[in-house]
């Protein structure tokens, strides 16, 4: 990844951590050169979790809270200031001073453009104060389990074993899941060998993600999709489960993953059909929350990739067998689509409509895994001293 200083953590007992060099200078960049400690040994960074601090840019003076582990980083038209500075002035004896003071005098900038979306994103923000059914977020606290709908359950694991080998990641690779939710997908890749990045525009949802996962956590962000705060070309790839039917503009999404991918790697979508937004319930939570929910299919999905560098954009379909290891009459597999599955790809060719690519059988995936030394010769030696 090619981490800089800066990136790392501070040295204990450090409150200002190590900062680059700011753009242009500022009586705020200035107070934090001062105040700048030196990064700690790279072997740290993974012995510290920030419970609550500030991030800031000395440039433009712009701040945002990390609270209870969890950066808030969202544009300013979608933040509570109200909120924010109450936040701020409960925490401001533990912080330098002239620091506190710079932020205080922070005036949100006025967008250069309206954002069409915001009272959907505004609505997600705001699902706490909207729900009252008190088992509503039950779920989450097993996620992806659900003991009242064992088929949902296994739709979304199912879903889950199709994508992953379409992020086509590598150990130690930054993914950057998208409208993570609970997590839980954000927490298997963690438990995978991954560097996971989970983002939702709604904090309950991370919260709870938080409270099940304990402390071996990802990291996890409040965000907006349309404005990723995600550094230039600094992921191997981007997940959207069951996520992006929820964002209102999908062009300045898609052009936003664009830029924080690498060249050559891939955006996978996990999502419902075109039709999601007419099914009952769907209707039924646009009125009530004021959500959004609407599906794409093919064709939709490669418009919104258009003035983006996303190209080979392709839908997947996933065979499913019969569940015996050596059935004796096998039934030929059946090609379904589990949900719509898209895959794009940085630099990839633009196209209207691209082949289909099928993904193997899970139970030939799975086979394939197993035989691979070291796996497989230890487990045909068990299996002949069984026999």
């Amino acid at each position: 990844m090619g981490f800089r200083p800066f990136d790392r953590v501070s040295p204990a007992g450090a409150v200002v951590g190590p900062v680059p060099v700011a753009a242009r200078q500022t009586p705020l960049s200035e107070a934090l050169a001062r105040l700048a400690s030196s990064p700690a040994p790279p072997e740290r960074n993974y012995e510290v979790v920030v419970e609550t601090g500030v991030l800031t840019c000395g440039g433009c003076g712009a701040w945002y809270p990390i609270i209870a582990c969890i950066p808030e980083i969202l544009s300013d038209h979608l933040r509570d200031h109200a909120r924010d500075r109450q936040w701020l002035d409960g925490v401001a004896a533990a912080l330098p001073p002239e620091l506190v003071a710079l932020w205080r005098g922070f005036e949100p900038q006025q967008r250069a453009s309206p954002d069409a979306g915001a009272h959907h994103k505004l609505a997600e923000i705001a699902l706490p104060t909207k729900i009252t059914d008190d088992g509503f977020w039950g779920p989450g606290y097993a996620s992806p389990f659900n003991l009242w709908t064992p088929d949902h359950t296994w739709h979304l694991i199912r879903n889950f074993v199709l994508a992953e080998p379409l992020l086509e990641l590598s150990r130690g690779d930054v993914v950057l899941d998208v409208g993570s939710g609970y997590s839980w997908t954000t927490e298997w890749f963690l438990r995978s060998g991954y560097e996971p990045i989970g983002m939702d525009i709604c904090r309950a949802y991370l919260e709870i993600g938080i409270a099940r996962v304990a402390l071996n956590r990802p990291h996890l962000l409040v965000g907006d999709a349309e404005c990723l705060p995600i550094r230039d070309a600094s992921v191997q790839a981007v997940l959207g489960f069951e996520a992006f039917h929820h964002i209102p503009n999908r062009p300045v999404a898609m052009r936003e993953f664009s830029r924080v991918l690498q060249d050559g790697h891939p955006v996978v979508l996990v999502e419902p059909g075109g039709a999601h937004e007419h099914a009952a319930i769907s209707v039924e939570v646009m009125q009530k929350y004021g959500t959004l929910e609407k599906g794409m299919d093919l064709a939709d999905v490669v418009g919104y990739a258009a003035g983006s560098d996303l190209g080979e954009c392709r839908q997947h379909t996933m065979q499913r067998t019969t569940v015996a290891l050596e059935p004796t009459a096998p039934a030929p597999p059946v090609a379904l689509t589990a949900n719509n599955v898209f895959t794009l790809r940085k630099g990839g060719a633009a196209s209207a409509a691209p082949p289909e690519r099928r993904v193997p059988p899970v139970r030939s995936v799975l086979r394939r895994a197993l035989m691979r030394p070291p796996i497989g010769p230890i487990l045909r030696r068990i299996y002949n001293w069984l026999r």
